[in-house]
């Protein structure tokens, strides 16, 4: 059985370069959650006409994983994280990408010093 994480990073791995994805299928944007709170990561995705659209929304507990598919022919893709710090939610890091790019994010630090990585 293969676990999601694994799979997820498989996914990532294999997938094709942008400009030689397939119109059937859209960036991979994965999220990992690697800091020692809990974490909400939202991914969105433009339009055409340029309109953010939310595509969804997940609070994940450490070393829980992510990912979500965004639709093809998208002009901009993004990963909102952000993080529990016992009292409310804070924006830990907000990343933009090309439409067909998929990426690796990751949540790093603590409850009261929250960050993030790109892979």
């Amino acid at each position: 059985m293969i676990r999601p994480a694994a799979l997820a990073a498989l996914l990532l791995l294999t997938a094709a370069p942008a400009g030689a994805q397939s119109s059937g299928t859209g960036a991979l944007l994965c999220f990992n959650n690697r800091g020692a709170y809990v974490a909400r990561v939202t991914f969105d995705y433009a339009d055409a006409a340029g309109a953010w659209i939310n595509s969804s929304r997940v609070s994940t507990a450490y070393l829980e994983n992510v990912c979500q598919r965004m639709p093809s022919r998208v002009t901009r893709t993004r990963v909102t994280v952000e993080g529990h710090t016992g009292f409310e939610w804070r924006r830990a890091c907000q990343h933009e990408f090309r439409g067909g790019d998929s990426a690796q994010v990751w949540s790093t630090g603590t409850s009261l010093n929250q960050a993030c990585a790109i892979y």
